[in-house]
């Protein structure tokens, strides 16, 4: 998790005496370092934890509520991002009748239309690299600058769900699509269309992924929704959560699917609803370095994969890791230059061992949380 900036470092300090207490949670790092990790977290609950919501589980795949884990020894996964200029965007203030303002971004009909084109292609090199789970970053898939209609922005989405018809079809497999995000001018929220090809089934658009936090520094003001529940989809291959950009450094968001993880710890059987996979999906991020170091830290408290989809305008980036543990792509398009589509393997013996693991890093926070009493953060709602 990022600590603290030097404006907070004097209440950062303060916040060390609020763990004195905590339990050693036994083995794993030295105490010194587990003391050092949880006084940043007791600063960030006490600046946070009051806007803590419940995490939702959801059907994404009606057909596979109650599925297995991963079939066979592992799955691929692919993460396309493209860079996108900022020269390329086209901001839309707004205002609604009872005066909240927002501003939307949309692209450059050119710009768009060859983006679109490229993803298109990203995923149908996707899914003949047999990926599972395809991750587009966000911004990806805005419509033309902002202007267009809900009745337009739906026949765009099914265009796209129909040029990826052919690929997500290649065989009986389920596979799912995060397909970057938009700027949705009627509703004013950030949106990520979700597409799922369940087996025996054409592909269909499932679900709208709502942002939870604007980037403000970045002049987006969006919608935010009233319920910042955080959402968990069910899947073929197991339980996935899905964030865009910001949501990622929403302590109350992590912190909820810690302690959705660690609720888990306790049944006596292996639980087959824990999450196995975080998809980050984000846009103009400058810290690079911190939003790689976050994504490890996050894979190593939930046991879980975490794949980080990232675009700025002038390069992009994808990263992996299992457990804490950064995992190279086996196949990158193009090979030369920057990669804008690497695929991932995830193998299910690194996901069980990097559950067992992850046990000595989620005890001490929970045991943090309960002692701070933070209300009803380990319920979870599951779509």
């Amino acid at each position: 998790m990022p600590t603290p900036d030097d404006a907070t470092q004097e209440s950062f300090q303060k916040a060390k005496q609020g763990v004195a207490g905590v339990p050693d949670a036994g083995g794993g790092p030295p105490s010194n370092a587990i003391d050092s990790a949880l006084s940043a977290l007791n600063w960030v609950i006490t600046r946070s934890a009051r806007f803590v919501a419940d995490p939702v589980p959801h059907p994404f795949d009606p057909e596979h509520v109650r599925s297995p884990r991963i079939a066979g020894s592992h799955i691929r996964i692919g993460i396309a991002s493209v860079p996108i200029p900022l020269n390329q965007l086209v901001a839309r203030k707004m205002s609604t009748k009872d005066a909240q303002y927002f501003q939307l971004y949309g692209l450059k009909p050119h710009f768009r239309k060859r983006l679109h084109a490229k993803l298109n292609h990203y995923v149908e090199l996707a899914c003949q690299h047999d990926c599972r789970f395809i991750l587009l970053n966000e911004m990806a898939f805005p419509l033309e600058g902002t202007r267009s209609s809900t009745r337009a922005r739906n026949r765009e989405l099914l265009e796209f769900v129909q040029q990826a018809k052919s690929s997500l079809t290649r065989d009986d497999h389920p596979r799912y699509v995060v397909a970057g995000t938009f700027h949705d001018p009627a509703s004013k929220y950030n949106l990520a269309p979700m597409v799922v090809r369940a087996a025996g089934t054409d592909p269909n658009v499932s679900h709208l992924h709502s942002k939870k936090t604007s980037a403000t520094r970045l002049g987006e003001k969006v919608r935010l929704p009233p319920d910042r529940t955080l959402r968990l989809y069910r899947t073929a291959y197991g339980h996935m959560a899905v964030m865009i950009c910001l949501d990622f450094y929403d302590a109350s968001q992590v912190l909820s699917l810690v302690q959705y993880n660690h609720s888990k710890d306790l049944d006596p059987e292996p639980s087959s609803d824990r999450i196995e996979l975080l998809s980050i999906v984000s846009f103009g991020m400058d810290r690079e370095t911190l939003c790689a170091k976050a994504a490890e830290d996050v894979s190593r408290l939930l046991g879980a994969a975490v794949a980080f989809c990232h675009s700025r305008g002038d390069q992009s980036r994808q990263y992996f890791y299992v457990g804490g543990n950064p995992v190279d792509p086996v196949e990158v398009e193009p090979r030369s230059g920057p990669p804008e589509l690497s695929v991932f393997e995830l193998r299910a013996d690194d996901l069980h061992s990097a559950w067992d693991e992850s046990r000595t890093f989620r005890r001490p926070v929970h045991e943090l949380l309960t002692k701070r009493s933070v209300p009803d953060i380990s319920r979870i709602k599951i779509y």
